[in-house]
């Protein structure tokens, strides 16, 4: 069996996934402020039609850096999630984030796919064996 799976409120369990976790530090504030701008702006040049819904942003603060914040933690949540003492011997797919989208109910939902079956090998996009995907995936992938 392979589970597909996704997690819409991982974010509350992790530090650092919402702005208002560096109140007081004016300077993790401003540089968390300004990514989350350029994440808006690179997002609109590989996909011009997303202005529309971009730019300028039609978001609150809280989301368009929440959502930064957690593309930049997700990997050490799932890699908690899925660790040994939590899951024992599980084999992961895929662990991802979205595009960010001001539309969507919970821009910070994270789909993950795995099994716990010893038999079944899963394999990555180009049908290799995937070897650690919590370790050798990009911080950000988005789908």
């Amino acid at each position: 069996t392979v589970h597909y799976g996704y997690s819409m409120n991982w974010v509350v369990e992790v530090f650092g996934t919402c702005i208002m976790d560096f109140d007081g530090n004016s300077e993790a504030v401003s540089q968390v402020i300004k990514s989350s701008h350029e994440m808006c702006e690179t997002t609109e040049r590989i996909a011009p039609a997303g202005k529309l819904l971009l730019l300028p942003p039609h978001d609150t603060p809280i989301n368009v850096t929440g959502h930064l914040l957690a593309m930049l933690l997700h990997k050490k949540w799932t890699s908690y999630f899925f660790s040994q003492e939590i899951a024992g011997d599980v084999q992961v797919g895929v662990a991802s984030m979205q595009t960010y989208n001001p539309l969507a109910t919970n821009a910070n939902c994270l789909s993950m796919t795995w099994t716990y079956d010893p038999e079944i090998q899963l394999q990555d996009q180009n049908g290799r064996k995937r070897e650690d995907p919590l370790e050798s995936a990009p911080n950000c992938p988005t789908s």
